[in-house]
């Protein structure tokens, strides 16, 4: 009897738990839509870069290097879910001496309240080979919501994913057209040393201003090049 007392309800939750583990979710991988919803890009066709291929041999090693990180990119869509997940396998070092691993690597979700006011989304985070989050977000109402989110300052990305579960909705947004603010500068301006790519100062005058933004900082290495 003592046994069964116990037992049961650790079967409870683990079915609870197994069943909250296993909820299906679909997933949404680089296409041209998405890449059409990236904001920070100054040409297009270049994926997840800030300079394009064509001058790899005009530029320095550092500045070529250093344009493969995503500082200043921003993917932005609209979904109902409560829920949203990212996944991807970044390219460099996870962390610096001077920065963590949140701002380095870390990507960062923002979305607007119903006066417009501009709210942080929490989310859960794993650093390793892949990079993951795992956001939450108060949508009760399951209202549409329009979300920023805010790409790694000092690392690149490949096989970049977003989820949602299968019965929410997700779209990605194109990026808009008007003329953006353009940065130039080396590391503060790239994002040094900020705790999270939204709070780097460059992404936190693009959200005052709601412009689009392109930055073109280069840690180290605003030398003020003509080829730049």
């Amino acid at each position: 009897m003592n046994i069964t007392r116990i037992t049961l309800p650790a079967f409870v939750f683990f079915l609870f738990s197994y069943t909250t583990w296993a909820q299906e979710f679909k997933w949404f991988g680089e296409s041209p839509e998405m890449m059409k919803a990236v904001e920070g890009r100054g040409w297009d066709d270049i994926g997840f870069n800030r300079l394009p291929d064509s001058v790899e041999s005009r530029v320095r090693p550092p500045v070529w290097n250093l344009s493969r990180q995503t500082a200043g990119l921003t993917l932005r869509f609209t979904s109902t879910s409560p829920e949203i997940h990212v996944s991807y396998a970044p390219t460099g070092n996870l962390q610096l001496p001077h920065m963590p691993a949140t701002g380095v690597s870390g990507v960062d979700l923002y979305t607007k309240d119903q006066k417009g006011n501009w709210l942080w989304v929490r989310g859960g985070y794993s650093f390793g080979e892949k990079v993951t989050y795992k956001f939450q977000v108060d949508n009760s109402q399951a209202d549409t919501r329009e979300y920023y989110l805010y790409l790694p300052l000092y690392n690149g990305v490949k096989g970049f994913e977003i989820g949602v579960p299968v019965e929410k909705d997700l779209a990605f947004l194109p990026a808009r057209t008007e003329k953006p603010i353009l940065i130039y500068g080396t590391s503060i301006a790239q994002g040094a040393s900020a705790s999270r790519p939204g709070m780097a100062w460059t992404t936190i005058l693009a959200r005052q201003l709601d412009m689009p933004l392109i930055n073109l900082g280069f840690s180290g290495n605003g030398r003020m090049e003509p080829e730049v």
